[in-house]
C-alpha cells in the first residue's frame, strides 16, 4: 500500500471509531466532505495544518497519525492479531469496490462491474476520482476541472471555465452577453430522472412472481393470486404517464380488468361489479378533453 493509502487507512478507521459520518467529520475540520473522501480513498494528502488539526480531535500523535510510530518489540501477540482483524476490516471495506459483485458494509453498498458503484451516507459514487459523484451539493463528473452541476448553475473546467446560471453565461470572470435560454438542470431535477430510470429497470414481473409464489405457499392463494400479474402493465403505464404527464398512457383497462377478477374472485361479486367496464370510454373521454386544453 501507497503512504497515501496507509494514511487513508488509519483516517478510515479514526473516524469510525469516532462514530462520525465524512460530513461531520469535514464539519470539525473546516473542508469539504469530498476532500474526506479523497484522504480515506488515498487520492490526495492533508496538508500540515489538517494534520495537526486531526491529530488534535482524535488525541494521537502526528507519527502515530502517519504511521511512524515503531511497533514495540515485546508486545503481546494479540495486539498484531487485532491490528491485523482491523486492517482485514478495513480492507474488505475499502478493497469489496475493487472486487466484481455486490458488496455490502455496514451502511454501504459497493456495486464493481467494469468501474466502482458506491452508494453510503454521503451520495452516488461511480467511477472513483474522477467519475460520477451525486451529493447533497449537486452532480459533479471528472473531478474539480469537470462538470459540475448544483443549484447555482453548471459549471464547466473550473473558475477559468464556463459557468451557466440565471440564462447569464460566464467565461472565467468575463460576462459572455447571449440572449439565449438555458435549460438548466437542477440538482433536484437530476435526482428525480434517476428514481424514475431505477423505477423503469426495476424488475416488477419478478416481484410479482415472487408474491404469487409466497401467496400461494403460505396462505394457499394459488386461484385468485394470478390476477397479480394483470397489473404489470399498469405498473409501467404509470411510469410512462409520469415520463411524459400524459393521463392517457394510464392503462386504466387494464386496473378495471384486475379489480373486477380479484373482487370477483375473492368476495363472488361478479355482478353487478361488470359496471366498472362502461367507465373505461368515459376515462378517456374525460382524459382527452383535459389534455385538449
Amino acid at each position: 500500500m501507497t503512504n497515501g493509502e496507509l494514511l487513508g487507512k488509519k483516517l478510515y478507521e479514526l473516524r469510525k471509531n469516532a462514530n462520525l459520518s465524512q460530513e461531520e467529520f469535514a464539519e470539525k475540520l473546516n473542508v469539504s466532505r469530498q476532500a474526506v473522501s479523497k484522504w480515506e480513498c488515498g487520492d490526495a494528502l492533508p496538508d500540515t495544518e489538517n494534520l495537526i488539526k486531526i491529530s488534535k480531535l482524535y488525541g494521537v500523535s502526528l507519527d502515530e497519525l502517519v504511521g511512524n510510530t515503531p511497533q514495540k518489540q515485546n508486545r503481546e501477540s494479540e495486539e498484531p492479531e487485532q491490528e491485523n482483524a482491523q486492517q482485514t476490516s478495513y480492507e474488505e471495506n475499502t478493497q469489496s469496490t475493487r472486487k466484481k459483485g455486490i458488496h455490502i458494509d455496514e451502511n454501504e453498498i459497493h456495486i464493481d462491474v467494469e468501474g466502482k458503484i458506491q452508494f453510503d451516507d454521503d451520495g452516488i459514487h461511480v467511477g472513483g476520482k474522477n467519475g460520477i459523484h451525486i451529493d447533497d451539493d449537486g452532480v459533479h463528473v471528472g473531478g474539480e476541472g469537470g462538470i459540475h452541476i448544483d443549484d447555482d448553475g453548471v459549471h464547466v473546467g473550473g473558475e477559468d471555465g464556463i459557468h451557466i446560471a440565471n440564462d447569464n453565461i460566464h467565461v472565467g470572470e468575463k460576462e459572455v452577453n447571449i440572449n439565449v435560454h438555458v435549460d438548466v438542470p437542477t440538482k433536484k431535477r437530476v435526482k428525480k430522472e434517476i428514481a424514475m430510470r431505477l423505477l423503469r429497470y426495476l424488475p416488477y414481473p419478478i416481484i410479482i412472481t415472487i408474491a404469487y409464489l409466497l401467496w400461494g405457499f403460505l396462505w394457499n392463494g394459488w386461484a385468485i393470486g394470478w390476477t397479480l400479474y394483470v397489473t404489470v402493465p399498469v405498473y409501467y403505464s404509470i411510469l410512462e404517464c409520469i415520463r411524459k404527464k400524459k393521463a392517457s398512457c394510464f392503462a386504466y383497462p387494464a386496473l378495471i380488468t384486475f379489480i373486477y377478477l380479484f373482487v370477483g374472485m375473492q368476495w363472488d361479486y361478479w355482478h353487478p361489479n361488470w359496471i366498472l367496464f362502461i367507465t373505461i370510454p368515459v376515462y378517456y373521454a374525460i382524459v382527452e378533453a383535459i389534455e385538449k386544453r
